[in-house]
């Protein structure tokens, strides 16, 4: 999976910007925990 990189977010040109960059990073972490949790389950 690809996402931004966390300092990406933190250089964000606004607040309102910043506020949804790291509302998009939280969902791909949600994801990857996600998806990492059904791997482990198959192992």
């Amino acid at each position: 999976m690809i996402t931004v990189r966390p300092s990406s977010v933190l250089r964000a040109r606004d607040d309102e910007t910043r506020r949804a960059e790291t509302a998009l990073f939280g969902d791909d972490m949600k994801k990857v925990a996600q998806i990492m949790l059904e791997k482990d389950r198959r192992s």
